[in-house]
């Protein structure tokens, strides 16, 4: 899971969203496997929360690869704009799923926990300026 979402990470840094959002696609199916697999209730939570989050990631790259496909300026379709919408949406889900999270251990699923938070705050910002920088007109607020 860590390993394709380092993958994603450089894909994205190589400017080639498709790849990323295929990657960070396979580590949200990774993390819905551990979810499943996970005998502790802190573990299965953390796993569907870094889903969530995987999830709007995807949809994030989905929606810079659909406006690099249509042309790269805008105005931009209605499709970039809803993917941004649901990504923030799952975004939202998975953060509010790591903060009702009370009791944490052991020590490598509190730091995940950590991490995870700390990825949901990034990327809440990177969808809320694409959302102002495509000019969509739906609103998304931040919590």
């Amino acid at each position: 899971m860590d390993r394709l979402e380092q993958q994603a990470d450089d894909l994205a840094a190589q400017a080639d969203p498709e790849g990323a959002a295929l990657a960070i696609g396979k580590a949200a199916m990774r993390a819905n496997l551990l979810t499943t697999e996970s005998q502790k209730p802190a573990a299965r939570e953390v796993f569907q929360a870094a889903s969530l989050l995987y999830r709007a990631q995807e949809l994030g790259f989905r929606a810079l690869a659909l406006f690099e496909r249509t042309g790269g300026t805008p105005p931009v379709p209605a499709g970039v704009c809803q993917y941004l919408l649901q990504g923030h949406q799952k975004l939202a889900d998975s953060k509010d799923q790591l903060e009702r999270m009370t009791s944490v251990s052991p020590e490598e699923i509190k730091v995940r926990r950590e991490n995870l938070l700390q990825k949901n705050e990034e990327w809440e910002n990177l969808l809320l300026g694409l959302h102002q920088d495509f000019a969509c007109s739906d609103t998304l607020t931040k919590k």
